[in-house]
């Protein structure tokens, strides 16, 4: 509300937790506009026109329209979804609501693709096409894991060859943020939000500065973890307002702020860091608006889910029926108005009536009070730890701080010895080192990597590797001590080679480079199509 201080009057400052509790708000909408981004992002790799989309060029190539829409799709899911279980306080009916938000629709997109538009652009006969068993394949995308992206002689001839709904790719990892927030949930996490806070800011820590083979190269149910870490923070950045509504206040001189953070980082670097946070808060405001004429085009449904499933295939098909190529603006201008009319049939035939399912009891009175007296039980318990741990004094906050100091030392100590697998702090590591799975005892180079050791090398300098025989380019290895080259030998294929180098360096810090004198390209007939010079298994600094 407004006060009158002396002559002036205050600006009036709202609170989001007051704006959450009414029903009047732009997500919807917002929702809609993100999806249509997203069809105009895909119309450039659709079109086959080799053109980079403008985000992309303003940005160096760091972030494009799709991945903004994407990104603003998980912080509003986070949002209500959290909104949703604890409003529901029950795991069951949040679990049933949220299926019923995402397969009836993803059912019908996927049934739509595999016998509707499948047989009629498929290069196969309409007997082979159906008969085929990459349809029985496709149909398993239902299941979200493993997801599947091709169909039968369907858009072979396309500039994006084979791929019927890229789009796809998304919902798996939107569906584990779900059961993320069922299971904190359950556990009664959702009522200590500075216990979500802390698993956000970890999460946001090894997105924003973490290079960790776990990271990097793991995979959760087929899906990397690298990306699943990514969609998370945006998703947790959503809860996290949610849990904290009580101290956000929606100010337009916070939304400039956040704005302008946001253009710096797009020109200069470190946007998805900066989007996380400025990002939230600029869909916040834009979601509490004074209400407009806008909102006539969300009044009738939410047809945003219908827009982002079906848009993909039907751009496929526009390119398909261009002969395999298209004009961007054709694609894009063609697409959407043929989207928007099977989103608003899937809204009215398929999702909306699968919402009213919602409020069907799936278990008896028994079952539901066995699964209340276990939550309630956990939550009990939950608050008692989180009670104990999160009631803070200086003593308690004092111990805590020397942990959590001791053990992000000893994560970013410089060791004397890097031994692959190397799964320690990954900032060392400088150029083209390539991913590597935690079983492998060695890593492989692209012709330049090397490492940054804050102390300096006086003594011997130990490196050893290997050069397959088939990497007939490769015959020579440098080696560089702060940009100065210290040693070069040439090497023999098939054949491991240990470099042992003396040094004496005075610097305070040392960056150790290798380079070899080519790469190996592989053929065609290889399942591996990176470009490789060697593997290297281990670098040693003995004193």
């Amino acid at each position: 509300m407004s006060k009158v201080i002396g002559n002036k009057q205050q600006k009036e400052i709202r609170g989001l937790s007051e704006l959450l509790m009414g029903r009047e708000n732009y997500f919807d909408l917002i929702r809609l506009v993100a999806a249509v981004f997203v069809i105009f992002s895909h119309a450039y790799p659709l079109s086959g026109s080799g053109v980079e989309e403008p985000l992309s060029n303003l940005s160096n190539g760091k972030v494009n329209f799709g991945n903004l829409a994407v990104f603003t799709f998980f912080v509003i899911s986070g949002l209500l979804i959290t909104q949703s279980y604890i409003h529901s306080n029950n795991l069951i009916v949040f679990l049933k609501s949220r299926i019923l938000r995402i397969f009836p629709g993803l059912i019908g997109v996927i049934l739509f693709s595999t016998f509707i538009m499948g047989p009629i652009v498929t290069s196969l006969s309409l007997a082979d096409y159906l008969t085929s068993e990459g349809i029985r394949e496709y149909l398993k995308a239902v299941f979200l894991f493993p997801m599947q992206w091709n169909l039968p002689g369907v858009f072979e001839t396309n500039a994006y060859k084979g791929t019927v709904n890229g789009s796809l790719w998304t919902i798996p990892f939107e569906f584990l943020c779900y059961l993320l927030v069922g299971l904190i949930g359950f556990f009664g996490l959702l009522r200590h939000r500075y216990v979500v806070l802390l698993i956000s800011l970890i999460l946001y820590y090894f997105y924003t500065f973490g290079d960790t083979q776990l990271v990097n190269s793991g995979h959760l149910f087929g899906l990397e973890i690298k990306t699943l870490v990514e969609l998370s923070v945006y998703f947790m950045a959503g809860s996290v307002v949610y849990l904290f509504k009580d101290v956000i206040v929606i100010r337009k001189e916070l939304a400039m702020v956040s704005l302008s953070l946001i253009a710096v980082s797009l020109f200069n670097g470190g946007f998805k860091p900066v989007f996380v946070i400025a990002g939230t808060y600029l869909i916040l405001y834009l979601a509490y608006l004074p209400k407009s004429k806008a909102t006539v085009l969300t009044q009738y449904g939410d047809f945003s889910y219908g827009l982002y499933l079906y848009a993909f295939p039907i751009q496929q098909v526009v390119t398909y029926l261009y002969g395999g190529k298209t004009n961007i603006w054709l694609n894009f201008l063609i697409s959407l108005p043929m989207t928007y009319l099977l989103a608003i049939a899937s809204w009215y035939v398929i999702e909306k009536k699968a919402l009213r399912l919602k409020k069907r009891s799936l278990l008896g009175k028994s079952q539901i009070l066995f699964i209340s007296r276990l939550n309630d039980n956990w939550n009990g318990w939950i608050t008692k730890v989180c009670g104990y741990l999160f009631r803070m004094n200086w003593i308690k906050f004092g111990v805590y701080f020397i942990v959590a100091t001791v053990i992000f030392l000893t994560y970013q100590l410089q060791p004397k010895t890097i031994e692959f697998p190397y799964t320690k702090n990954q900032n060392i590591l400088k150029g083209d080192w390539l991913p590597q799975n935690n079983s492998e005892k060695y890593r492989w180079v692209a012709k330049k990597a090397g490492i940054v050791l804050d102390l300096p090398i006086k003594g011997r300098l130990l490196i050893n590797g290997f050069v397959p025989d088939t990497f007939t380019e490769i015959n020579s290895i440098k080696v560089y001590l702060n940009d100065e080259e210290i040693y070069t030998t040439p090497l023999k294929t098939g054949e491991g080679f240990f470099l042992d180098i003396p040094v004496e360096n005075g610097k305070a810090s040392s960056t150790i480079q290798i380079e070899f004198n080519d790469v190996h390209s592989p053929d065609s007939t290889s399942e591996d199509k990176r470009e490789m010079s060697a593997l290297i298994s281990k670098i040693e600094v003995k004193y």
